[in-house]
């Protein structure tokens, strides 16, 4: 499930498709009726097929989950470009937070590196990774957190088998 802005502006629908992207449900706005109207719709039978619900992370969305989809936590899948967004933000917050308690020379060196943290491998030339070496030694709290970030991305970009992706 996701929105979509309707036309230009703020209005919004929410689209509700099942796993080979057909749409089932559009229900208007974004919030939490936009979910729990559908899901109130359902039996008690078809809730208990939903095996898995992939959903940004919407507050609204997840409150109607949580309400209205029995074990509604072991259901819920984030959207992976929610995900990354949100770990590349931890990644920067942490980064602005440590910058001013480095020492000076290490401050200027540090200054301006914020999209260094966030390239992909692709972009990654030679000096940028020595760079990047160079700054994990000096932001060591930026640097966990840049190590998890990369975690999660492995992990989501791990081959999976059909069968395991048809659990």
């Amino acid at each position: 499930m996701d929105e979509v802005a309707f036309k230009k502006g703020h209005r919004y629908i929410t689209v509700i498709s099942d796993r080979d992207g057909r749409a089932l449900a559009l229900t208007d706005d974004r919030g939490t009726e936009s979910l729990a109207g559908y899901l109130r719709s359902l039996t008690d039978g078809q809730l208990q097929a939903i095996k898995t619900l992939s959903m940004d992370m919407n507050a609204g969305y997840i409150r109607a989950a949580r309400i209205h989809l029995p074990s509604a936590f072991e259901k819920i899948a984030f959207d992976r470009f929610h995900v990354a967004k949100q770990l590349g933000e931890v990644v920067d917050k942490t980064r602005q937070n440590e910058h001013p308690h480095l020492p000076v020379e290490s401050r200027r060196q540090a200054k301006g590196t914020r999209f260094l943290w966030q390239y992909s491998d692709r972009w990654m030339t030679e000096n940028r990774q020595e760079k990047l070496v160079w700054l994990r030694a000096q932001m060591k709290l930026t640097s966990q957190c840049w190590a998890l970030k990369e975690l999660a991305k492995d992990i989501r970009n791990r081959p999976w088998s059909e069968e395991r992706r048809n659990d």
